[in-house]
Order: structure tokens, then sequence, then C-alpha cells
């Protein structure tokens, strides 16, 4: 199978698993909405949009359930409590509930009413308000028969990526590196400065982690 013939199954398997979620824990309230698979590091698990994003023809528009590329590789269950989530929050925007404050991002105690309603544990956060969700011991018995086939298509990471990660293990190589020097430093603090043998050493201990340094950069 052709890794655009998987990218189309795995959105024809979340526009079903909607389906499926929209008639078990809303009676098919909803209506189907344009679900998407991005990426957007301030959504790192995905999103809906308060707004219809998505123009069908001049009459009929519609909002978006996004699903995060970075986060398909996680458990089906996992996924179907994210897509569950946002959900909700098309729940209320169907019936004009204000679900959050704080430009959005902090979920407030009337999604939290919402989710518990419709097969989701809620917990409170610090940053965000009610935000942290997962499947009630129920919703996953009915969920997890309903996945049984669903595919997973799991995104490469970035190499740009790779590199911030590589440059940010660098940074914290040398900051360890300066901690050895200071270390050292601090233990010949008894010595005079007059004492040439304490001057030798700290001269040698600076040079090692100048040489410990050039020798982590080489390495990029």
């Amino acid at each position: 199978m052709q890794c655009n013939d998987r990218y189309i199954e795995t959105l024809k398997a979340l526009n079903e698993l909607y389906d499926f979620l929209n008639r078990e824990f809303f009676e098919s309230e909803l209506s189907t909405p344009v679900i998407t698979i991005q990426q957007d590091d301030k959504s790192p698990i995905g999103w809906f949009t308060r707004w219809e994003s998505w123009l069908g023809d001049e009459i009929k528009s519609y909002p978006e359930i996004n699903v995060s590329a970075n986060y398909l590789d996680r458990e089906p269950i996992e996924i179907a409590a994210s897509l569950l989530h946002n959900m909700c929050h098309q729940y209320a925007y169907k019936f004009q509930i204000k679900d959050w404050s704080r430009n959005s991002a902090y979920h407030n105690s009337r999604f939290r009413e919402i989710a518990e309603r419709h097969g989701l544990l809620v917990k409170k956060t610090d940053e965000n308000g009610w935000s942290d969700t997962s499947l009630t011991e129920s919703a996953m018995r009915i969920v997890r028969l309903e996945l049984s086939s669903f595919p997973l298509l799991k995104r490469s990471e970035s190499p740009f990526m790779k590199k911030s990660k590589t440059l940010e293990n660098i940074v914290v190589q040398i900051v360890a590196l300066q901690l050895r020097l200071q270390n050292g430093l601090h233990h010949m603090r008894n010595l005079r400065r007059d004492n040439e043998v304490g001057r030798l050493i700290i001269l040698i201990l600076r040079c090692k982690i100048r040489f410990d340094t050039i020798l982590v950069l080489r390495c990029v």
C-alpha cells in the first residue's frame, strides 16, 4: 500500500470513528465537520475550530476538527478520546455554550459538564483548566470494539527537529563541562594565588574544559 493510500485510509477511518462516536455519545446531534491531519506545536494533540472554516458551497460551510499528525502513532483508544474531546467543543459551539476563556486555551466548568455527560473523565490542570480528559470505563468498553481494525499512520520526525535536539544536547554537555570547571576551581580556592602548584592546576583545568568543549562541538 502506498503512503498516499494509507493517508486516505486513515482519514476515512477518522471520519468513520467520528460517526460512531456521534451515534454512541451524542445521538447523532452533531453535523460532520471537515476532519484534517495537521501539526501545530501550539495545539499538539488536535483542535476544533470555533468557526466554519471550510466552505462547501455558497450555502454550506463546515467547522474543522484536526488530529495532530505527530500523535497518530498513539494507541487508537487515545485517538478516540482526543476526538471525543474535540466533539465536546463542537457540541458547545453548536448550542452556543462558551466552554472556554483566555484566548480559547482555558477549559472552563461548562466544558467539564459537557465532557462528563459524553463519556469522558475530566481532570483540572493549572494551565488549561478542565482540559485533561480520558474515556470513562464504560465508554472505553463501547469504543474498544470499534477500534479493532483502526489503521495507524505514523509521521516521521522532521530532520529540523533532529538538528534542534542535537544542538540542545550540545548545550547541555557544554553546561556540564562548565560546571566541572567551576567545581574544580572551587576545590582550589584554599590555595594561595601565588602558589605555583595551585596556578598550574587551575590552568590545567581550564585547558581541559576548553579541549572537551571543542571535542563536543566537532561532533555536530
